[in-house]
């Protein structure tokens, strides 16, 4: 005879609760980039995009997030965009948000951002109202 726990168990929640909630609130499944993953090329999605593994090229879609074992290299295009892992590039993006946990290098063209403290930042941020 085996015994089953049906008990639900709370997911543990790191640091932010804010970022590692966010696929939760778009109603599709992200297309997610696996941690040791490695892709060179052009991404265009109408839903999510995870990256934690590495990309280097382009990517359009609706939300992307970086997570802190992500690495992003290229152009995005984006209606919103979390960062906790490292970013090199451009990014055009209305909504921006930036982790403690972040590392960025390179331009940001934005209409609202927020960023906490501790992340990395050398770049150039523009103020955009018509992404």
């Amino acid at each position: 005879m085996s015994i089953v726990n049906l008990k639900k168990e709370t997911p543990k929640i790191q640091n932010n609760k804010k970022f590692e909630l966010i696929s939760s609130i778009y109603n599709s499944s992200p297309s997610i980039i696996a941690k040791n993953s490695k892709i060179n090329g052009t991404l265009h999605s109408s839903g999510t995009i995870e990256i934690e593994g590495s990309v280097y090229g382009d990517i359009n879609t609706k939300t992307l997030i970086i997570r802190q074992s992500g690495f992003f290299q290229g152009k995005i295009i984006a209606e919103d965009v979390y960062i906790q892992g490292k970013f090199e590039g451009n990014i055009t993006v209305g909504k921006i948000s930036i982790s403690q946990t972040a590392n960025i290098n390179g331009e940001i063209s934005y209409q609202t951002m927020s960023v906490q403290d501790g992340a990395c930042i050398d770049a150039i941020f523009k103020k955009n109202n018509n992404t």
